[in-house]
């Protein structure tokens, strides 16, 4: 069934009136065509779905960001960052007002087998083929449309992307996927088993137990691409072009099994009661039915016979009345008061079902993705114009050393990704009351590897394990993060963090601190936490509430190791394995709203002044990256696990990072290693006498300085840190200091930052 689809937020008949730099939205025009064919034969099932859809959007304000492609926007640093995505190639709004003409061709089959046995197959294939042109913004929109839907440039000529020029753009995207799913079903399957089963307890009657089962396993394999190629007009002859491509391969497989067990009906448990009544006194159903008659005819109790005076004693004796000559009515009542305790009782035992469940899930996703952009030459776009479409990246990165000026490589990341996750889980329930665990685990393995042959390795794991024991869920994660990047050939730019590894432990409790009970199972945390379990429970309740507040239980520990090598370029390398390397041990902890933040430095080898001179110069600008470029071992990395530590240093000031000097390799003019002993024993014995910033500076003196005698520079310097912590304080912290002094002949230059 076909179908046709126009949706315009403005006015078409007014077209003729608007101009582009008019407050337009976006999105002037869109037609869609839809076309979908199903049919069913049997147990298979077939459906087929094609669409086309024509799209025109105009921006014409600088805050305008083209989110299909990303091709327009905002161009920031961060759309330039170094990673396998797209960074915008236009600003919009500036010089002008851009038009998007994009054409849009879908196709969706699914096909599916079976009832409980499913065998599915589903594919998807996408491509777009997409036209920007640059107009006047007192341009009127109608005519701009009109000429650009007579002279459309497309990215499949080879003659029409010569043909382009500053204020026009043109290329497409494609997209495939193709998914094979299996899945089996025992809901049905273990009917049959589960009627048996219950047949086992000799249920009948009016009772009647109801047992359920259910399980099912699936299977699931996928293969999905992604390709686009943009061509951007520039000025003189030049091209600057932008290619991604992209692989994904994964599969999965899925477990999953459960029971329960109730009474079908609990309104009937009443057409029992009067048998389960009989029983726990002790006598016989008929008996006792023949007694509870005779009481209800209001005879008296002596004018009973033998045998059901001596049943009434018995009962009586049961029901421990104090009086045994009572009324048949008094009888009657406590009998009637009993029946009813026990009809509640069986009630809610009528009402709790009991159950388990199992599932486990492990799925891969394999990853290959490659960015390039770069700037070609008229010949050189010619002659690799068959190149960029079937997305040779390697042909293009090999003809720019053929070709020297023809092309450059603007941007160029190739990343591989491994993805492996897993969870297993079971629960246990009984009424109200459940236990239930669980356990997840990802692991991602990534390489990247940049146009120059530098590549860097990243691991990341991350395992959580859940619980639930008749009271609220409880967690403990684990997580741990290393980059290992080779080193960067002879040549190449800067590398800093040879090597950077974390890890984190989080536990968390929801339960609140106002139970007393729940504060037996947080006695280890307050250990931890430097909180002596002495007095009674109510007064190590106050104090973890004074010190901690009344919220949830939270506790994170992390450490981080870097073991970093800054390099040069290669004027400045050297063949000694003295080589400049650095370690560094540090760790944070954080207790809900109080964090405590230590950090321990260690030189394991010797530092020389290769780069001291742009180090300086760096401090001057931003102390916070002067230290990166030193070391690159202190900034916390850019992910979620340590941003809230990021923010803490950054709260206590941008230098927080400590720097070394730096010296130049050379027997002569290495710092004394015993007096740099001298002054990290000195920096103890001051942190612990809370010392401020004017004796540490003394600290200074005590290094050796000497003289750099290729610039002849005098530098002094030294890792100056204060680690105060006071008692009274609300949360304890990091002071660090750092005086770099350096003179130049009779010119002397002493900076530094405290807190």
């Amino acid at each position: 069934m076909a179908s046709f689809e126009t949706e315009s937020p403005i006015n078409l008949i007014g077209l003729a009136k608007r101009k582009l730099g008019d407050d337009l939205a976006t999105g002037v025009a869109r037609v869609r065509v839809k076309d979908a064919y199903s049919d069913r034969n049997g147990l298979l099932s077939y459906s087929l779905a094609v669409g086309q859809e024509i799209e025109i959007e105009l921006f014409n304000d600088a805050g305008d960001r083209d989110r299909a492609h990303g091709i327009i926007g905002k161009i920031s640093k961060r759309d330039r960052s170094r990673k396998v995505g797209w960074s915008p190639l236009i600003e919009a709004g500036k010089n002008g007002a851009w038009l998007k003409y994009s054409t849009k061709a879908t196709a969706r089959q699914t096909a599916k087998s079976g009832s409980d046995v499913i065998l599915g197959l589903q594919s998807t294939e996408d491509a777009e083929h997409f036209y920007y042109h640059r107009h006047r913004r007192n341009k009127l929109l109608v005519n701009a449309i009109s000429a650009d839907l007579a002279d459309q440039k497309s990215a499949f000529s080879l003659d029409d992307v010569l043909s382009l020029n500053r204020s026009q753009v043109a290329g497409f995207a494609t997209a495939g996927k193709v998914r094979l799913s299996f899945k089996i079903d025992w809901a049905d399957l273990l009917a049959s088993g589960m009627t048996r089963l219950a047949g086992l307890l000799e249920t009948s009657g009016a009772v009647e137990i109801s047992l359920s089962a259910r399980g099912s396993a699936a299977f699931e394999i996928s293969i999905a691409d992604q390709f686009k190629l943009v061509f951007v007009g520039m000025q003189g002859e030049k091209f600057r072009v932008a290619l991604r491509k992209s692989r994904s391969s994964g599969a999965g497989a899925a477990v999953k099994a459960g029971m329960e067990i109730k009474f079908a009906r609990p309104s009937a448990i009443s057409h029992v009661l009067d048998q389960v009544v009989a029983g726990l006194l002790g006598v016989s159903p008929q008996k006792f039915d023949a007694l509870v008659t005779m009481l209800r005819q209001k005879v008296s109790l002596e004018s009973l016979p033998r045998l059901q005076q001596d049943l009434l004693e018995s009962v009586i004796e049961k029901l421990e009345l104090e009086d045994r000559h009572r009324s048949a009515t008094e009888v009657l009542d406590v009998l009637d008061d009993f029946a009813s305790t026990v009809n509640d009782t069986l009630t809610d035992i009528a009402r709790t079902s009991a159950g388990m469940s199992f599932a486990y899930d492990y799925s891969t996703l394999s990853t290959d993705a490659s960015i390039y952009e770069g700037v070609f030459s008229r010949p050189a776009l010619k002659a690799l114009f068959p190149d960029l479409l079937a997305g040779q990246f390697q042909s293009v990165l090999s003809a720019e050393d053929k070709q020297p000026g023809e092309i450059k490589t603007v941007h160029f990341l190739n990343e591989k990704s491994l993805v492996i996750k897993d969870s297993i889980g079971l629960s246990l329930g009984l009424g109200n009351a459940s236990i239930s665990g669980r356990e997840r685990t990802v692991f991602r393995f990534t390489t990247q590897q940049n146009a120059n042959g530098a590549i860097r390795h990243s691991l990341l794991g991350d395992r959580r394990y859940q619980g639930k024991l008749f009271g609220p869920y409880e967690s403990t994660r684990v997580q741990f993060k290393a980059d290992m990047p080779d080193f960067a050939p002879a040549g190449a730019p800067l590398l800093v963090d040879a090597f950077r590894f974390a890890f984190a432990v989080t536990y968390q409790d929801d339960r609140a601190w106002s139970s007393q009970a729940r504060l037996k199972s947080l006695l280890d945390m307050c250990l931890l936490c430097g909180i002596a379990p002495e007095g009674d429970l109510e007064s190590l309740a106050d104090r973890v509430r004074d010190r901690f507040g009344r919220r949830k239980t939270r506790c994170i520990l992390t450490l981080r190791l870097s073991h970093g090598a800054v390099l040069g370029f290669s004027d400045w390398l050297s063949d000694s394995p003295d080589e400049t390397l650095a370690s560094i041990i540090a760790g944070a902890m954080d207790y809900s709203d109080r964090r405590v933040v230590l950090q321990l430095v260690h030189s394991r080898r010797y530092l020389y002044t290769g780069f001291w001179r742009e180090a300086l110069r760096q401090y001057w600008q931003d102390p916070y990256q002067a230290s990166r470029f030193a070391l690159g071992v202190l900034a916390p990395l850019d992910t979620s696990l340590y941003r809230a530590e990021k923010q803490a240093l950054r709260r206590r000031g941008r230098d927080s990072a400590t720097l070394f000097m730096l010296l130049r390799r050379n027997p002569d003019l290495l710092v004394d290693l015993k007096n740099m002993r001298q002054a990290f024993a000195q920096l103890h014995r001051a942190s612990a006498a809370n010392s401020t910033y004017e004796v540490l500076a003394d600290i200074t003196r005590n290094i050796h300085a000497f003289t750099n005698s290729r610039f002849k520079t005098r530098v002094t310097g030294a890792l100056i840190g204060a680690y105060q912590f006071s008692e009274s304080a609300p949360s304890r912290g990091i002071n660090t200091a750092l005086v770099i002094k350096a003179a130049r002949g009779d010119e002397a230059m002493t900076f530094g930052r405290k807190r």
